[in-house]
């Protein structure tokens, strides 16, 4: 089972950043993601729109702490790197 514990939006809305604990056995681990915010159009002008992983690839791997992997997270992401 997995939660999100904080996200942190680019400013434009269109990409945000998860960080996520998550359990193994009885053990807890944290890390991150980049999702990025998809819209199109179906035939007969249905339009649709959905946040999903980014195609960029930008995650982490696994942390003792939300500390830890917020601060990879800020390290490893260029919008969130070059923000406040």
């Amino acid at each position: 089972m997995s939660t999100v514990l904080k996200t942190i939006y680019r400013d434009d809305g269109l990409a945000r950043a998860n960080i996520v604990r998550f359990e193994v056995g009885d053990a807890s681990y944290f890390t991150f993601h980049e999702d990025a915010w998809y819209e199109g159009e179906h035939g007969l002008d249905e339009k649709y729109a959905y946040w999903a992983l980014s195609g960029n690839g930008f995650g982490g791997g696994f942390y003792e702490t939300a500390e830890a992997a917020e601060s990879e997270c800020r390290a490893t992401i260029p919008w969130l790197r070059n923000s406040n």
